[in-house]
């Protein structure tokens, strides 16, 4: 017997978002930038310029590996592994008490010259939501980080 069961692909916001539902300590905000996806997705793919120059925490971020779409880095203070690639990043720390940590961003592009933007920071541990407070600030600032490289650039 043939079952041809029904499929559906879920652009990159919509698994950012599916991520964020499913993560009660976890903060996400979208934004629609008038810069072309592509010109925003080479930015955020050079992980070591792109984090450190939206980020006021991060000063230096190190690409340790990259193979196909899986990533590990480090940053000032957290060892991060994920996965990344065009329209998505998603990356977790991998360490010690920070291993909880996650971060997202993603994007599709709305027209030719506009893109929408969704970036997601929070923790994954119970009690976690206490803290949403404190990843909206992060997010936000983040994201005035990425409108002012836009800007700039």
């Amino acid at each position: 017997m043939s079952t041809n069961w029904p499929t559906v692909e879920l652009d990159p916001i919509t698994q950012l978002r599916a991520v964020h539902a499913s993560l009660p300590g976890s903060y996400l905000e979208e934004r629609v930038l008038d810069v072309p996806f592509d010109r925003l997705w080479d930015l955020v793919d050079d992980l070591e310029t792109f984090v450190p120059t939206i980020d006021p925490f991060v000063r230096r971020m190190k690409v340790l590996s990259r193979d196909g779409e899986h990533v590990e880095a480090r940053s000032d203070f957290l060892h991060l592994d994920g996965e990344l690639r065009r329209g998505f990043m998603w990356m977790q720390s991998r360490t010690g008490a920070g291993r909880l940590f996650l971060v997202g961003t993603a994007a599709v592009p709305v027209d030719d010259t506009r893109t929408r933007l969704a970036h997601m920071e929070g923790m994954r541990f119970p009690g976690a939501r206490v803290l949403r407070p404190w990843f909206r600030r992060t997010v936000r600032w983040d994201l005035r980080g990425i409108e002012r490289l836009m800007d700039s650039g």
